[in-house]
C-alpha cells in the first residue's frame, strides 16, 4: 500500500490540511483576501492642483476671442459689421460682437474654435489702455464717420474665482498645515 508522503501538506484538492480549507481560487496565491488599491489623499491634492492650473491657464468658463488692434476694430465698425461692443471698465478691455452674417467674412481673423454659425460672441477683444482714452477715441472717430451708429456700452465684470480663491486658499492652508504637522 503506497501511501502519500508525510511532507506534503495538501490534499488531492489542493486544501492546506493546516489552516484554512476554503477551495482555491484562480490567481490567488495563498496569502489571504485579495485587497484593492488603498485611497490616497494626494489624489485630491492633484485634482486640486489641477483644476487651480487649468483655472489659471484658461480662464473660468471664458469663450475664446480674436485679439486685435484698435485700428482694425475701426475698419470692421466702419464695413457695418459690429453689433455691439462692451467696454470692460474693470479690466480695460473691449469686447466685439460681429453680426450674424458678418461671421463668415472674419473666418480667417477668429479663433479656428468659433463656428461660422450659432456662436453668440464676443468675437473679438483688444485691450485699451483706459476707458477715457478709448471713449475720446470713438468720440473723434464718430464726429469722423457721422453715417456710423454708435453701438457701444460699458459694462464690468466681476472675478467670481479669484474672489472665492483668495478667501479659500489661506484657510485651505492652514488646514494643510495642520493636518500635516
Amino acid at each position: 500500500m503506497s501511501q502519500e508522503p508525510s511532507y506534503n501538506k495538501k490534499d488531492k484538492l489542493g486544501n492546506s490540511r493546516f489552516g484554512n480549507n476554503r477551495p482555491p481560487v484562480p490567481g490567488d496565491d495563498g496569502q489571504g483576501p485579495r485587497k484593492g488599491p488603498k485611497f490616497s489623499i494626494y489624489w485630491i491634492y492633484a485634482i486640486i492642483f489641477a483644476v487651480l492650473i487649468g483655472f489659471q491657464l484658461f480662464g473660468p468658463f471664458t469663450t475664446s476671442t480674436a485679439p486685435v488692434e484698435q485700428d482694425y476694430f475701426q475698419q470692421v465698425l466702419k464695413a457695418g459689421d459690429v453689433e455691439k461692443y462692451v467696454v470692460i471698465s474693470n479690466r480695460n478691455i473691449v469686447k466685439i460682437y460681429l453680426k450674424k452674417e458678418s461671421i463668415g467674412k472674419y473666418q480667417g481673423k477668429l479663433e479656428k474654435g468659433l463656428s461660422k454659425t450659432g456662436n453668440e460672441g464676443p468675437h473679438m477683444n483688444f485691450k485699451i489702455v483706459s476707458g477715457d482714452s478709448f471713449k475720446d477715441d470713438m468720440r473723434k472717430f464718430y464726429a469722423d464717420n457721422p453715417e456710423i451708429k454708435d453701438v457701444g456700452s460699458v459694462d464690468t465684470e466681476s472675478d467670481w474665482f479669484s474672489k472665492s480663491l483668495s478667501f479659500l486658499l489661506p484657510i485651505l492652508l492652514f488646514v494643510g498645515l495642520w493636518i500635516l504637522l
